[in-house]
C-alpha cells in the first residue's frame, strides 16, 4: 500500500511527464499548423476540419466509453481485486469491438449522405471529401481498438509513457509537414492518410506496452452480460454528455459553414488547434489525478478526496492561466509569427476559445470526482442539456446578422453554468461542496486571473516585433505566478510548495 507521500509523489512524477507532453504537443502542434495551411490553402484546410468532424460526431462514442471504463477500471484497481480488473477489461473490449461495427454503418450510411448532400464543398473537391471520409473513418476504428489499453495505461498510472511517445508523435508530424511539400499527390488527400499511418503506429505501440506489462491486457471476446450491462449503462450517460460536447462543436462548425463558408470554418480549425494544444497543460494535470480521485472514493476516503479534488482544480487552473495568459495578449504578433496571412477572424476565435479551455480547466477533477460515484444519469443529463443549448444560440446568432465570434461567445457563456452543475452535483459525496468550492478554489482562482489580466492588460505593452515579445512574455508569467503565489495558494500549500522544491534542489546537489 503506497503512502500519502508516495501517492503525491506519483501525481507530481506524472503531472511532469504529462506537462513534458503538452509541451511537445503544443510547439509542434502549432509549427505544423503553418505549414499544413500553407500545403492545403484555406479551402482545403477548412474542408478537412468540417470533414473530419463529422466522423468526429460519432467518436463521442469512444471518449464517453473511455471515461466510464477507466472509472470501473480504477474502482477495481483501488479495491485490489484482480478478477475484477480482467473482466472489466475483457468486457470493456467486447463492447468496443461492437461499437467498431456500428460506427462503421452510421457513418457509411449517415455520414456519406451528410457529406455529400448538406455540407458546402468548394467545386471540384467532393471526390477528395469523400476519400477523406473514409480514411478518417479507419482513423477512427484504429483509435477505437486501442483505446481500453490506453485505459489500463491510465488507469495504472503509468503516465510516463505517454511523455515518451510524445516525442515520436513530434517526429511523424514534423516529418509528415516536409512529404507534404514533396509529394506529388492530391495534398489533402495525401495528409490524410500519412495521418492514418502515423496513428497506427502510435497506437500500436500503446498496445504493445500495455499487453506486456499488464496481466489483463490480453483480452479474450465474451458477452458477460452483467457486467457489459453495467459498463454500458453507466456510459449512456456518459455517453449523453459527450453527445452534447461532440454536437456542440459539430453543430458550431456547420453552422459556421452553412453561413460563412470553409473559410471560417479554416480560421474555427486553427482556433481549435490553439485550444487542443493549450488545453493538454490542464489535460495532464487532471489526468494524473483522477486515478487517485477515483481510488480514494472505492475506499470511502471522502476527506482525502475532497483535498486532493480542491487543490487538484486550483494546480489545472494555474497551470492553464499560465499558458492562456500570454498567449491572449499576445495573440496577434503570435498568430503573425506563425502563419504570416491569416483571416481576421483567426485571432478573436482563438482568444475566445482559449478563455473557454481556461474556465473549463477549474473543474476538470471536480467531473471526475462526480464520474466516481456512478451516479451521472441526472448529472449527464444537465452537462449536455448546457452544451447542447450552444447550437440554437449560435443558430440564432448568425440569423440575427452577428460576426462569426458570437457562435463561439455563446459557447464560452454556457461553459459557466456546466461548472456550477459539477460543483453542485459535489454536495452527494460531502455536504459542504458548494461553500468548500467555491472558497478553496473558485474565489482565489477568479482573484489571480482578474489581477493577472487587469495588471497585464494596464501596462499596455504593444507586442509588435520578437524582442518585444521575448521580454514580454516572461514578464505576464511573472506576475502571474507572483500573484498565484501571493493570493492562489495558502499558507500550507506554499509551505509543501517550497518544501518539494527544496528537496528536489538538494536531490540533485547530492
Amino acid at each position: 500500500m503506497e503512502s500519502i507521500n508516495e501517492k503525491n509523489k506519483r501525481i507530481a512524477k506524472n503531472t511532469a511527464s504529462l506537462y513534458i507532453r503538452s509541451l511537445v504537443s503544443l510547439f509542434i502542434g502549432l509549427f505544423t499548423v503553418r505549414y499544413v495551411l500553407r500545403a492545403l490553402g484555406e479551402d482545403d484546410y477548412g474542408l478537412y476540419t468540417v470533414v473530419g468532424g463529422a466522423i468526429g460526431f460519432l467518436t463521442f462514442i469512444t471518449g464517453a466509453l473511455s471515461t466510464g471504463s477507466q472509472r470501473f477500471f480504477s474502482y477495481a484497481l483501488g479495491k485490489g481485486d484482480k478478477d475484477e480488473i480482467k473482466a472489466n477489461f475483457n468486457a470493456t473490449y467486447t463492447i468496443n469491438v461492437v461499437l467498431i461495427l456500428v460506427i462503421i454503418a452510421i457513418a457509411e450510411s449517415v455520414g456519406v449522405w451528410f457529406i455529400n448532400t448538406v455540407l458546402q464543398i468548394p467545386e471540384g473537391r467532393r471526390f477528395a471529401a469523400n476519400i477523406v471520409f473514409q480514411i478518417v473513418i479507419i482513423s477512427t476504428g484504429i483509435s477505437l481498438a486501442s483505446s481500453p489499453f490506453m485505459m489500463a495505461i491510465m488507469a495504472h498510472e503509468d503516465m510516463h509513457i505517454f511523455g515518451k511517445m510524445s516525442v515520436l508523435d513530434a517526429i511523424i508530424k514534423v516529418g509528415i509537414c516536409i512529404l507534404l511539400f514533396i509529394l506529388p499527390f492530391d495534398k489533402l488527400i495525401a495528409y490524410v492518410f500519412m495521418l492514418l499511418i502515423g496513428t497506427l503506429l502510435v497506437q500500436s505501440i500503446y498496445v504493445i506496452f500495455a499487453r506486456r506489462k499488464y496481466e489483463e491486457c490480453h483480452p479474450k471476446l465474451g458477452w458477460d452480460k452483467k457486467r457489459i450491462k453495467e459498463i454500458t449503462s453507466f456510459s449512456f450517460w456518459n455517453l449523453f454528455g459527450s453527445f452534447a460536447w461532440v454536437g456542440k462543436n459539430q453543430g458550431l462548425s456547420v453552422i459556421l459553414n452553412i453561413f460563412h463558408g470553409p473559410i471560417v470554418n479554416a480560421a474555427q480549425g486553427i482556433a481549435n488547434t490553439v485550444r487542443t494544444a493549450s488545453s493538454t497543460f490542464s489535460n495532464g494535470f487532471s489526468s494524473a489525478v483522477t486515478p487517485q480521485i477515483v481510488k480514494k472514493y472505492a475506499v470511502n476516503d471522502y476527506s482525502g478526496m475532497q483535498s486532493l479534488v480542491h487543490r487538484g482544480s486550483k494546480m489545472t487552473f494555474y497551470l492553464m492561466l499560465l499558458v492562456v495568459l500570454p498567449i491572449i495578449l499576445c495573440i496577434d504578433f503570435l498568430l503573425q509569427l506563425w502563419l504570416g496571412d491569416h483571416s481576421g477572424h483567426v485571432a478573436p476565435f482563438c482568444q475566445i476559445l482559449l478563455l473557454e479551455a481556461l474556465i473549463d480547466s477549474i473543474s476538470m477533477p471536480m467531473a471526475s470526482a462526480n464520474q466516481a460515484t456512478g451516479k451521472i444519469a441526472l448529472y449527464q443529463g444537465l452537462i449536455g442539456f448546457f452544451g447542447l443549448l450552444t447550437v440554437p444560440a449560435a443558430f440564432i446568432f448568425m440569423k440575427l446578422g452577428y460576426a462569426p465570434e458570437w457562435v463561439l461567445i455563446g459557447s464560452l457563456i454556457f461553459q459557466v453554468g456546466v461548472i456550477g452543475v459539477r460543483i453542485v452535483f459535489l454536495r452527494r459525496i460531502y455536504p459542504q461542496a458548494i461553500k468548500g468550492a467555491m472558497k478553496s478554489v473558485i474565489l482565489p482562482c477568479t482573484i489571480v486571473a482578474l489581477c493577472s489580466f487587469g495588471i497585464c492588460i494596464a501596462l499596455n505593452i504593444n507586442v509588435e516585433n520578437l524582442i518585444t515579445c521575448i521580454w514580454a512574455v516572461p514578464l505576464y508569467v511573472g506576475i502571474c505566478m507572483t500573484l498565484i503565489w501571493l493570493i492562489g495558494l495558502t499558507k500550507i500549500e506554499r509551505n509543501k510548495l517550497t518544501s518539494f522544491i527544496s528537496s528536489k534542489v538538494k536531490g540533485k546537489q547530492l
